[in-house]
C-alpha cells in the first residue's frame, strides 16, 4: 500500500494538470482525488510539491503539504485500507477548513508583494472589514451575499462615506472574492454577489477656470506676512503650473521623477497609475520648454536622485507624500480664495485644464493622448503609426501658449 501526492501529466485541462492524491493498494484497487492543479512547470516532481512561481502557491502549497504529511503517516502506520482511505478522503473527517474572507486578504496581499505589485488597497479593505465584523475576527467567502453587501454599504454611508467611496471598497473586495473562485480547492460558490448593488457614481465635476483667471500666475502676491509661507506659496502655485507645462501629470508623478527621466530637453517615464499593466503602461516622451526648466532650475535638488526632493517619496515615505498632498491642496485653496476664483484649484486640477484647453484649440485627441500617457482603444487605431515628436510638440507649445494667452503665427 502506498499513498503519494503527485501531478496526472497524461491529463491536462485549461486549469492545468491535475494535482492529485493517491492511495494505490493494488492494480484493481487504486483511489485518487484532486486538490488543485498546476502547469508541468511549476511542479518539483522529485520533491512532490509547487514552486514558488505558481500563481496560487500560497493557498495550494499547505494543501499539499497537509496531503504529504497524510501520505507519510500512512505510509509509516499499520493501518488497513480502509483506514487509509478515510485518513486521506474523508472530508468530514474535521481536517477540512472553510476559506475565510480576511484570511484570503493576507494570501493575496502576500503575493502582490511577492510579485512587487500594489497591495496597499488590500490592506486598508481588509482594516475596514474587519472594523465593520467586529468582535468576529473573520467571516466565511461564501458569507458574502448580496445581502451582506448591502448591509454593509447602508453602515458605511450612514457612518458618512460617500457612494464613490463604497464603490471603491467593493471593487476591492469584488477582486478578492473573484480570484478566491478562481482557486477551485476553496470550494467557492459560483455567482458573483456583487451584481446589482455595484453603481457607478456620479463623477465629480472638472474644473472650469479660463486663461485668463490664471493671469495672476506670472506675478502672485501672497496675502500672509509669514515670509516662510509666501514662498511656499509660490513655490506650490509654479508646481502646479509645472505639473501643466509638462502634460497636465499627476503630483504622484512629477514627485517620483528623477534626474535620469531627463532625456536632453525632454522628460520621459511612465505613469504611476499603470505600474500594474503590462509594461508599466504608455511611455510618456514630451518636451520640457523654458517654463518648465526655469522650476527645475529652480526648485531641482542635484545633489539627489529624485528631481524635486522637497516632495515626500511617495513610495517610501507614504505618510508625509500624504501629508504633503492635503498641505498643498489648502495652499492652492487659500491661493484661489485670494484670488477669487469660481472655483478651488488642486494638484489634480491641472490634468483637466490641460485636456479642455487642448480641446478649445481642436487639437487632436491622439496628440492629447499622447502627451497624457493615455492609450488609444479600437481597431482603427491598431493601424496608425507613430506621431513625430515635430507635430507633438507644436501641439503641447500651442496649450502652453493658450494658458498664457500668448499668440503665435503658425
Amino acid at each position: 500500500m502506498k499513498a503519494s501526492v503527485t501531478i496526472l501529466t497524461s491529463k491536462i485541462t485549461k486549469k492545468g494538470h491535475p494535482i492529485c492524491v493517491e492511495l494505490f493498494v493494488s492494480s484493481k484497487n487504486r483511489t485518487r482525488k484532486t486538490i488543485g492543479y498546476t502547469q508541468a512547470f511549476f511542479w518539483d516532481a522529485e520533491n512532490s510539491q509547487l514552486l514558488k512561481a505558481h500563481p496560487d502557491y500560497y493557498y495550494l502549497h499547505p494543501v499539499v503539504l497537509e496531503y504529504k504529511a497524510k501520505c507519510i503517516k500512512i505510509s509509516y502506520g499499520n493501518y488497513t485500507p480502509s483506514e487509509a482511505k478515510q485518513i486521506l478522503f474523508d472530508d468530514n473527517s474535521g481536517d477540512t477548513k472553510e476559506a475565510m474572507f480576511l484570511e484570503f486578504f493576507d494570501i493575496r496581499i502576500q503575493e502582490k508583494q511577492t510579485q512587487n505589485q500594489s497591495f496597499q488597497s488590500y490592506k486598508d479593505v481588509k482594516s475596514i472589514i474587519s472594523q465593520y465584523i467586529s468582535p468576529r475576527t473573520d467571516i466565511p467567502i461564501n458569507s458574502i451575499t448580496y445581502e451582506w453587501l448591502n448591509a454593509f454599504m447602508l453602515h458605511k454611508i450612514k457612518m458618512g462615506v460617500n457612494l464613490g467611496g463604497v464603490m471603491s471598497y467593493f471593487r476591492t473586495m469584488r477582486a478578492i472574492y473573484k480570484e478566491a473562485q478562481r482557486r477551485t480547492s476553496l470550494s467557492i460558490k459560483s455567482g458573483n454577489p456583487f451584481l446589482g448593488i455595484m453603481k457607478t457614481p456620479t463623477p465629480k465635476p472638472v474644473i472650469e477656470l479660463q486663461p485668463n483667471q490664471l493671469q495672476f500666475s506670472t506675478a502672485y502676491t501672497p496675502t500672509t506676512s509669514n515670509p516662510n509661507s509666501a514662498l511656499k506659496q509660490h513655490r506650490n502655485l509654479g508646481l502646479l503650473l509645472f505639473q501643466f507645462y509638462i502634460g497636465g501629470h499627476d503630483l504622484v508623478d512629477v514627485a517620483l521623477l528623477e534626474w535620469g527621466n531627463i532625456k536632453k530637453d525632454r522628460v520621459v517615464f511612465k505613469r504611476y497609475k499603470n505600474r500594474n499593466k503590462k509594461n508599466g503602461g504608455p511611455i510618456i516622451d514630451n518636451k520640457l520648454f523654458d517654463e518648465a526648466l526655469s522650476f527645475i532650475k529652480k526648485y531641482g535638488t542635484s545633489e539627489a536622485t529624485r528631481i524635486f526632493s522637497f516632495i515626500p517619496n511617495p513610495i517610501s515615505d507614504k505618510g508625509k507624500y500624504a501629508s504633503f498632498r492635503r498641505t498643498y491642496n489648502r495652499s492652492l485653496e487659500s491661493i484661489s480664495k485670494n484670488k477669487k476664483l469660481p472655483e478651488f484649484l488642486k494638484s489634480k486640477s491641472t490634468r483637466y485644464l490641460f485636456r479642455t484647453y487642448a480641446g478649445e484649440l481642436l487639437i487632436h485627441n491622439l496628440i492629447v493622448m499622447k502627451l497624457q500617457g493615455h492609450t488609444p482603444e479600437g481597431i482603427t487605431y491598431n493601424y496608425q503609426g507613430s506621431i513625430s515628436h515635430q507635430v507633438i510638440d507644436n501641439s503641447h507649445r500651442k496649450i502652453i501658449n493658450y494658458l498664457k494667452q500668448v499668440q503665435t503665427n503658425d
